[in-house]
């Protein structure tokens, strides 16, 4: 029988004996792999589930869940403050840092209303409070009775030597038109948000773009700052000054075409030109070097040369 089947696979198929014989033994092996699982799920006693008994413990865990959640609802909201803080009023123009932490205030928020204040700063109403970037509104809600800002605080400040002149600028601000000048490239976010038409949001764009900069060393480069409007980048131009000693220089003789790209300027293919030309023509001698690079155009070395750093 065997050698029958054999023969009549080569004869009909054309295959070796070899090949035959392989494929007869391949065969029983493939069913007995296919019908396994089969026979095992229908010879195994699986325990049957209790679905009853699963979908009412289902319903009751339900069922709490509401009622927990209810109970939340009804019950005095979480501020997101410990039982050991104690309120008392206070005057955010003279609480210190341990005073406003005390009162529930995050510690970097803490600290950077005082970095406001020392920077000249000054909150005049609770809604200046409301400006301040990370407090919550149900911690805004709780410390709101205990507000108490002295308005005549003001007249016992004197007044800076160094001032804005608004007939210059008439654009319309919320901050006062007597406020010191400051500088933009020190500047924090809390700092900005002072001016009409700039939120959280925003304040913490162009502190961002300032510092890929390396710092602002020119005035229309605030416009760049996306979402900003030439309304608002003129009322920043009329309260902030340009310091340009602490700006950050790209020293192009050592900096790797990785760390150049990431200046807003310098896109991927000017990051590549300025490494490959320095290595195959040596240092930069001066900025005019770069003007050999054929991508860089006339326009971007302008913006670029504040930047530029060559030993």
């Amino acid at each position: 029988m065997w050698n029958r089947l054999i023969y009549f696979l080569t004869s009909f198929y054309g295959v070796s004996r070899s090949e035959a014989v392989g494929f007869t033994v391949l065969i029983p092996i493939l069913l007995i792999v296919t019908f396994i699982p089969l026979w095992y799920r229908y010879v195994k006693n699986y325990e049957t589930r209790d679905h009853l008994s699963y979908f009412e413990s289902f319903q009751a865990w339900v069922k709490e869940s509401e009622a927990s959640i209810q109970n939340e609802k009804t019950s005095v909201p979480d501020q997101g403050l410990s039982t050991s803080e104690a309120y008392f009023e206070f005057d955010p123009n003279s609480s210190t840092v341990e005073e406003l932490k005390t009162l529930g205030f995050k510690p970097w928020i803490a600290e950077r209303m005082v970095k406001y204040r020392n920077a000249g700063g000054r909150f005049r109403s609770f809604d200046d409070i409301k400006k301040i970037y990370g407090i919550s509104e149900e911690h805004l809600e709780v410390i709101r009775p205990f507000v108490r800002i002295d308005e005549h605080a003001d007249k016992k400040i004197e007044q800076p030597t160094v001032m804005a002149d608004e007939s210059d600028y008439p654009i319309e601000s919320e901050v006062s038109p007597k406020m010191e000048l400051r500088n933009i490239n020190t500047a924090v976010a809390e700092d900005l948000v002072f001016i009409r038409g700039i939120g959280p949001v925003l304040s913490e764009r162009i502190v961002k773009y300032r510092d890929m900069l390396g710092g602002f060393a020119l005035p229309d480069q605030i416009n760049e700052v996306y979402g900003l409007d030439s309304a608002v980048a003129d009322s920043i131009r009329r309260y902030f000054y340009i310091d340009t000693t602490a700006v950050s220089k790209l020293d192009i003789n050592h900096l790797k075409a990785e760390e150049l790209r990431k200046h807003p300027y310098v896109n991927y293919k000017l990051a590549n030109a300025l490494e490959q030309y320095r290595i195959q023509h040596g240092r930069y001698g001066k900025p005019d070097d770069l003007l050999a690079i054929k991508i860089l155009d006339d326009s971007t070395f302008q913006k670029i040369l504040p930047y530029l750093k060559i030993d």
